[in-house]
């Protein structure tokens, strides 16, 4: 797996990482059953960071982490890959991860943070990353300037169509 830092790399681009928030909180009830919590585990780190590539916006990324995975992890610099930290420091490697990618207008916050207008077009990424040993070690939200962005995509697994009726 490679991180989003990792993957500008390869292409010949610097990606610099803004911290907007981080926080640690109370797990929601998605976050428990997502992040498989322990009961007496339910507290998540919550970080927003502003990705830049280039000079411009390029996403906004919201990381809920296991804070018991990860003790510490707000004193280190978040501006860094977290997949990298993870190994760095807590010698955790994402080995798979669930993703849902989907249209979704820009609220105005993105819109804000994006420099798009509110309601352009943006990609919004749905991930929960396992680690070596299959225990979920990231939920994250990442939403996309589409018109910055496209995916190239390998399924080793299935694919599954959600339609809407209009």
């Amino acid at each position: 797996m490679e991180s989003l830092t990792q993957i500008a790399k390869r292409q010949g681009w610097a990606l610099q990482s803004i911290v907007l928030s981080a926080v640690v909180a109370p797990a929601s009830a998605s976050d428990m059953r997502l992040l498989r919590l322990p009961a007496d585990r339910p507290t998540v780190y919550a970080v927003t960071r502003l990705r830049m590539l280039g000079d411009a916006p390029l996403s906004v990324e919201t990381n809920h982490l296991p804070a018991y995975l990860f003790p510490g992890f707000l004193n280190r610099d978040l501006s860094m890959s977290f997949y990298g930290l993870f190994q760095q420091e807590y010698k955790i490697r994402p080995q798979r991860v669930d993703e849902t990618l989907d249209y979704a207008p820009a609220c105005d916050a993105a819109a804000r943070r994006l420099h798009v207008p509110a309601g352009a077009p943006t990609l919004r990424i749905n991930r929960v990353a396992y680690d070596q040993q299959g225990r979920p070690c990231e939920r994250a939200t990442d939403v996309y300037d589409a018109a910055r962005i496209r995916f190239t995509m390998h399924h080793s697994g299935f694919v599954r169509l959600s339609a809407s009726q209009r």
